[in-house]
C-alpha cells in the first residue's frame, strides 16, 4: 500500500523541518518588534502630538531682579567755575602777590597789587585840580563847567588807581598764577585764575562718541577722587556735550557731586568714575534665550512642553536682554534656542537645577557699555 510516508525520502523531510523551523523564528521576532512599538505608543502623545520631537535643554528660571549697565574707566578732574583776574590799566609792573595756589579767599580780599605809584600821582594831581577849580569858582574865576571837567579827570585817575588792586570778586580758591612780583604786566593781561566756590565743583570726564549717546543727564555715576582714598561717592550726570573732539573723538561729560564733600574739593583733583546708562530692576533673560525674529521666547510648562509667549525686548546688554511683559517669577524658559532649537509643543527633556541670572557686579564680572555696543548687532 503507497503512503505518504514511504513516498518522501529522508532529505525531503529534512527540507519542511528546517522550513518549519524558520517560519516559526520569523513569528517570535515580529511579536517582539510589536510589542515594543505598542509600548513606545502607550508613552507617547497620543493624536497630532504623537508626532513631535522631543528634545534635552538647559532652562534658565526667570526671577527679577537688578540689571545694572555701565560705562566704565572714565578718567577726569574736578572742575569749578573759574573768573580770570586780569588788570585793566596801563603797562605795571606787579608789585606784590597776596595769595599762593591753592588758597581758599573770601570776596574783596586783596589777591595782587601792581605798582601804583604812577597811579597814585595822578590821582594827587586831579584831587588838587578839583579843589583848585572849586577854589576859582568861589572867587568868580571858573564856571560849574571847569569843576565838573576837573572831577571827570578825577574819576579817570581813581580808577587808574583802583586797577592796580585785584581784588577777588567771589569766595573761592587760586588755582591759577600767571606773574610774579617784579614782572610786567600789560593792559588786560590775565595774573591769576579763581575757582568759585558759590557754585559746586563737578567731576568733568570724556566718553568716546560710540558710547556718548547712552549717557544723558540725571544718570547714576560713581566717582572715585584719588586724594580721598578711591572711596565711592555717587554723583549724577548734570550735562553732557554731543559735541566730540577731533583728536581722541570724546564729548565732555559733567558729573554734579554731593554737597556733603564741596569743601574737601579742589579744582585739578585727580578722580575716576563709572557711569549707569541703566540700571533698573527687571526681568532678564539670556541674549540666546530670545528669538528676535519671532519677538518672543519659549516656556516650558508643567506639561514638560514648549510653549511659545510674545515679550517686548527693553534695554540690551553684552549677555542679558530686559523683558518688558511677558514673564513672571519662577517662569523657566529654553536658555539656548540655538543649542536646543524647539517649536510649539515640543517635549523637553532636561536634568539638574535651572540656570538663574547672576547680577555682573556681584560676581565681578561687569561688562561695559561699550563693550556691550559693541554686541547689539549680533542677535
Amino acid at each position: 500500500m503507497f503512503t505518504w510516508r514511504n513516498a518522501m525520502n529522508t532529505p525531503q523531510r529534512r527540507i519542511i523541518a528546517g522550513a518549519g523551523v524558520l517560519g516559526m523564528l520569523a513569528a517570535v521576532g515580529y511579536w517582539k518588534h510589536d510589542a515594543a512599538a505598542r509600548t513606545l505608543r502607550g508613552h507617547g502623545p497620543s493624536g497630532d502630538a504623537a508626532d513631535a520631537k522631543s528634545v534635552q535643554a538647559q532652562l534658565f528660571e526667570v526671577r527679577k531682579d537688578r540689571l545694572p549697565d555701565v560705562i566704565e574707566g572714565l578718567i577726569g578732574t574736578i572742575k569749578g567755575n573759574t573768573i580770570e583776574l586780569t588788570f585793566n590799566g596801563q603797562e605795571e609792573r606787579l608789585a606784590s602777590s597776596h595769595v599762593q595756589i591753592g588758597q581758599r579767599i573770601r570776596k574783596g580780599d586783596v589777591l595782587f597789587e601792581l605798582d601804583h605809584l604812577r597811579s597814585a600821582a595822578r590821582k594827587s594831581q586831579a584831587e588838587a585840580n578839583v579843589a583848585r577849580a572849586r577854589e576859582l569858582k568861589s572867587a568868580g574865576g571858573a564856571t560849574q563847567h571847569d569843576v565838573n571837567e576837573a572831577q571827570a579827570a578825577l574819576s579817570l585817575a581813581q580808577k587808574d588807581y583802583d586797577d592796580t588792586f585785584i581784588y577777588a570778586p567771589q569766595n573761592g580758591f587760586v588755582s591759577q598764577i600767571n606773574r610774579q612780583p617784579g614782572e610786567t604786566v600789560a593792559r588786560n593781561e590775565v595774573i591769576g585764575v579763581l575757582v568759585s566756590s558759590n557754585e559746586k565743583f563737578t567731576m568733568e570726564t570724556g566718553v568716546v562718541e560710540g558710547q556718548l549717546e547712552q549717557v544723558s543727564a540725571g544718570q547714576k555715576a560713581v566717582v572715585e577722587i584719588e586724594a580721598f582714598g578711591h572711596a565711592p561717592i555717587t554723583g549724577r550726570v548734570q550735562g553732557v556735550s554731543r559735541e566730540v573732539t577731533t583728536t581722541g573723538r570724546t564729548g565732555t561729560v559733567i558729573v554734579a557731586l554731593p554737597s556733603a564733600i564741596q569743601s574737601k574739593l579742589r579744582p585739578g583733583m585727580s578722580a575716576r568714575c563709572k557711569i549707569y546708562v541703566f540700571d533698573e530692576k527687571t526681568y532678564p533673560v539670556p541674549r540666546t534665550a530670545y528669538d528676535a525674529q519671532k519677538g518672543g521666547l519659549y516656556k516650558v510648562g508643567e506639561d514638560h512642553k514648549a510653549h511659545f509667549v510674545t515679550a517686548t525686548l527693553g534695554h540690551v546688554t553684552r549677555d542679558y536682554y530686559e523683558m518688558k511683559d511677558g514673564l513672571q517669577d519662577g517662569d523657566k524658559i529654553i536658555n539656548d534656542l540655538v543649542a536646543s532649537p524647539v517649536d510649539e509643543n515640543t517635549e523637553v527633556a532636561f536634568a539638574g537645577e535651572p540656570l538663574r541670572y547672576k547680577n555682573p557686579e556681584e560676581t565681578g564680572q561687569q561688562a561695559t557699555a561699550g563693550q556691550q555696543a559693541a554686541g547689539n548687532g549680533q542677535q
